[in-house]
C-alpha cells in the first residue's frame, strides 16, 4: 500500500522571480518597460495580464531570459505546467546554468506525473547547487512516487541535514521508512515532524503508529 500520496507540489513552489540583468541596452528599453509592468501585475495577482505583458516583451526581445523565466512563474500559478516546461526549457537554452529553471521545470513535471523527468531536472539542480535542501525534498517525493523508497529516504535525510527545522521533511522520511518496514524509526520521524509544527506528523502517528505501539501491525500493513 501507499501510506501517502507522495505528489504535492514544492513546499516552496516556484523560486521567486528575480531580474538578474542589471544593465539593459537601450535597444531593449521598451521590452524592459513591459517586463516591469508585468512584474507589477504579478504582484497584484493579475497573472493572465502579466503573461500578456511578458509576451509583448519577448516579442520585442526574443532572447529576454528573465521574461521567459518570470512568465513561467505566472503560468505555474495558473496550473499551466506544459507552459512552464516550455518557458523553462527556453531559459535553459539561453542560460544552461540557471538552476532555478531546472527546479521549476522539475516541479511542473512532478505535477504532470512525469516523475523520472522531474528526478532528472532536480538532479541537475543539485549538481549545480548541492545545498538546496528543498530540491532534495522534492526529488525524494518523485522517488517515492515510483516506489524507490530507499532513494527517497536518502534525499529526505539530506534535506534534513541541510535544514533540520522543517517538519515536512521528517514526515515524508517517516512514510518512506514505513514503506520499507521500519515502523519504529518511521514513527519517531512523525513525532519529530509534529514537534516542529507539522501537524500531519501527529495525525500520521495516530493513524499508523498507535497500533504499532499497542503491538498490532494490522492497520499499518493493510
Amino acid at each position: 500500500m501507499k501510506y501517502f500520496n507522495y505528489f504535492l507540489m514544492s513546499i516552496a513552489v516556484l523560486t521567486s522571480c528575480k531580474q538578474e540583468n542589471q544593465s539593459i541596452k537601450k535597444l531593449n528599453y521598451s521590452a524592459t518597460e513591459l517586463f516591469d509592468s508585468a512584474m507589477l501585475e504579478s504582484l497584484r495577482g493579475n497573472h493572465k495580464k502579466a503573461i500578456k505583458l511578458f509576451d509583448q516583451a519577448i516579442n520585442i526581445n526574443p532572447t529576454y531570459e528573465d521574461a521567459y523565466f518570470c512568465r513561467s512563474g505566472e503560468k505555474f500559478q495558473l496550473g499551466d505546467y506544459l507552459g512552464v516546461i516550455k518557458d523553462c526549457s527556453k531559459v535553459i537554452e539561453l542560460n544552461p546554468k540557471r538552476d532555478a529553471a531546472y527546479q521549476n521545470r522539475g516541479a511542473s513535471k512532478l505535477g504532470l506525473g512525469d516523475n523520472k523527468g522531474a528526478i532528472q531536472d532536480y538532479s541537475i539542480v543539485i549538481s549545480l547547487n548541492p545545498n538546496r535542501h528543498e530540491v532534495y525534498y522534492d526529488r525524494g517525493k518523485a522517488y517515492g512516487n515510483i516506489g524507490d523508497y530507499e532513494s527517497a529516504l536518502n534525499d529526505y535525510t539530506k534535506a534534513i541535514e541541510l535544514n533540520p527545522e522543517i517538519g515536512a521533511y521528517y514526515d515524508l522520511r517517516g512514510a518512506s521508512k514505513l514503506e520499507m518496514g521500519d515502523f519504529e524509526s518511521g514513527c519517531e520521524d512523525f513525532r519529530k515532524a509534529g514537534e516542529l509544527g507539522f501537524e500531519c506528523g501527529y495525525d500520521h502517528m495516530k493513524e499508523y503508529c498507535d497500533n504499532y505501539e499497542n503491538g498490532s501491525l494490522e492497520k499499518v500493513k493493510e
